[in-house]
Parts: C-alpha cells; structure tokens; sequence
C-alpha cells in the first residue's frame, strides 16, 4: 500500500526544491539583465559619442565644402591665408640685376664652391668682385654658399666652415675672428605670415667678434649674437644672444659664462 503522508511529504519537498531552484534561476536571470543594461547603456553611450563626432565631422566639412575636400583644398570660405599668387618681391629687393644675380650663381656653382680647400685666396678675391666685404686671411672652406655676395660684410681673421649656408637675402654681418662652423645656416629673410600675400622681408644678422657657432647651427633672422659668445652644435637661434656666455639648444639660451683660463 502506498503511504499517502509519505507521498505528500515528498511532493512538498519536491515543490520547495523547485521553488528554490526557480528563485535562484530567476536572481541569475536579473543578475544578467542587470549587467546587459550596463552594457547596453555603455554602448549607447558611445555610440551617442561617436554619433556626435560623426556631425561635429560633417558640420566642418560642410564649412569647408566636399568639393574643397575632395580636391584637397581645406581653406576655409571665410579666411584666405595664403595667395601665392599674388606674391611680388619688393623692388630692388635683390639689390643688383638679375642678370648680375644669375652670373653669381653661375660663377658661385662652378668656381666658389668646388674650389680646393687651400684656394682661400681665390675665394675671397671672387667674393669680393660681387661687393662682398671680405676682411683679411679670412678663411672660407669648400661648399660654403652665399646667396648675394654684395650684401655680406666678413671681417678679419674669421672662419667660415664646410658648407655654412650664408643666406644673405639681408644683410650679413660677421666680425673678426669668429668661426662659423661646417653645416651652419644663416638665414636673414623671412615672410609676414599675416598678409595673404607672403610678402618677404629684409631681417638683417650680426655676428660679433671672437664668435664660435658650433657645427649645424640655424640662426634665425634679425638675430644679434654680442661678442666672445659660443652658441652649441645643432642649436636654433631665434633671438639676441648676450656677450660673452655659452648657449646651447633650440631654443638656444644663455646657459653660463665663457671663462678664460
């Protein structure tokens, strides 16, 4: 015979062990419904963050015109910063002919530069028939480049090294006994950046006496660099330098004096 408080007692301990496994089942489920709406407002998130860079994009492009874009032309319609076209150098800017220019460069190419290293005498005799200011037993290496000769003053006993670039759109003063070592750039030029028109501009340079400018040194226009100064290889000169100090780095700035022993 079937025992009828048996039975009962084992559906009621089946129906509570279904209970509790439903309950369980059900902390998980909302455990995972939990962390799929974290998830899914993460998501939406970013989704909203990209969205919003996606018109942020698409307004700029709008400003500029897909035809710009598509061209390569990401000036904008209100601002022109640039008009090449319109560029013109000032007159007399050169400060000789073009023709005379021309023959510089010619002469520079073929005998200035590629001249052997003891020529020096020969290089400043040539510097000189172009209106340079060539002080005496000044010493200019192989490679040096010298964009107008009329406009650059050297004077005694200086150094100019390996391939120094002396890029005398404006005028170029060096003193005596100063080394302008292998590698230099000096540039006396610049553009006005704020007028559409890039006009360029005289920005003269003066080197003191008893100067060394260490090897692959820039020198920025309208720089003043005072007397017995070194300036440190590969450092960028962007403004006046004091007397007397060592300066190294880019930009290049006073670091300590120069001591004799």
């Amino acid at each position: 015979m079937i025992d009828v408080t048996a039975a009962r007692q084992m559906a009621f301990r089946g129906f509570a062990s279904d209970c509790a496994c439903s309950e369980r089942l059900t902390k998980s489920q909302e455990r995972r419904d939990h962390r799929w709406c974290r998830f899914a407002n993460k998501n939406y998130t970013l989704r909203t963050k990209a969205t919003r860079v996606i018109f942020r994009k698409a307004a700029v492009f709008k400003e500029i015109g897909w035809r710009n874009v598509c061209k390569g032309n990401f000036m904008t319609k209100q601002i022109e910063f640039q008009r090449l076209d319109l560029f013109k150098a000032p007159p007399g800017f050169r400060g000789r002919s073009v023709l005379v220019v021309q023959l510089w460069w010619i002469v520079q190419a073929l005998l200035v530069k590629p001249l052997p290293q003891g020529l020096y005498p020969v290089r400043r005799l040539l510097l000189r028939a172009f209106g340079a200011k060539i002080g005496k037993k000044v010493r200019i290496r192989p490679g040096v480049e010298v964009t107008y000769p009329w406009k650059l003053s050297i004077g005694d006993y200086s150094w100019i090294g390996d391939n120094v670039t002396l890029y005398s759109l404006g005028p170029i003063v060096i003193g005596s006994q100063t080394v302008v070592s292998q590698n230099s750039y000096v540039c006396a030029a610049d553009h006005d950046y704020t007028q559409a028109a890039f006009p360029i501009r005289e920005r003269p340079i003066a080197i003191g006496n008893q100067v060394w400018i260490a090897s692959d040194v820039w020198v920025g226009p309208g720089v003043i660099i005072g007397d017995g100064t070194v300036v440190g290889a590969r450092s960028t000169v962007i403004t006046d330098l004091a007397a007397g100090m060592v300066c190294i780095g880019s930009p290049c700035k006073a670091v300590k004096p120069r001591v004799m022993s």
